[in-house]
């Protein structure tokens, strides 16, 4: 059995006890897309300020950067309900 099968299945489950707005909260997705905004600001200030750097260790910071751009990039693409939080009627039906 695979967890999509299980997770469908209880989703089928609980979708006649109650929708979803009440067993999570949706803060988290907003937390997310923060992080994707801020993420992706900090990145390209951290690539441009270290492109033209004659330090050695300035490559590693700049490729840093570009994977702190993708992470971010990432994240604020995710669907909205991954990031979700249950809230207590939600934990108590599961």
């Amino acid at each position: 059995m695979h967890f999509k099968d299980t997770y469908s299945r209880w989703e089928k489950s609980i979708k006649f006890l109650t929708k979803k707005k009440n067993i999570f909260i949706d803060k988290g997705a907003k937390y997310m897309r923060i992080f994707g905004v801020i993420g992706v600001i900090i990145g390209i200030i951290v690539a441009y300020s270290t492109i033209r750097n004659p330090l050695s260790a300035a490559r590693f910071t700049f490729f840093a950067a570009i994977l702190l751009e993708a992470a971010s990039i990432i994240s604020s693409l995710l669907q909205e309900d991954i990031p979700w939080h249950w809230t207590p009627s939600g934990q108590r039906i599961y």
